[in-house]
């Protein structure tokens, strides 16, 4: 629970207008900050040529009973394989920090 305290209050009347000004003080807590743990992968640093040898490489059998949507998840599971060889995940934990009102 957030705590605010108002102090320091104080009411001028500059004598531009017919407002007066009030000034004060908000006293709040921060608040609390979490870790939260993401995973990524590094792309930017791919060796392109690596893995365009690897793609080349590959060869995904085809049967004669392959429906469209096998052959989709056949060139994913290999991708993915790919993938996970040239830019494997990585896990870290960073701060969860809320951006000020």
């Amino acid at each position: 629970m957030m705590m605010t305290s108002i102090y320091g209050i104080q009411v001028a009347d500059k004598a531009l207008s017919d407002h007066f000004m009030i000034t004060f003080t908000i006293a709040i807590d921060r608040p609390k900050v979490g870790k939260k743990t993401v995973t990524s992968r590094n792309i930017k640093q791919l060796d392109h040529e690596e893995l365009s040898n690897d793609l080349k490489a590959i060869a995904i059998e085809n049967s004669p009973n392959d429906t469209s949507t096998s052959l989709v998840e056949k060139y994913n599971v290999t991708l993915e394989k790919l993938l996970e060889k040239h830019a494997p995940l990585r896990a870290r934990t960073i701060t969860d920090r809320t951006s000020a009102p």
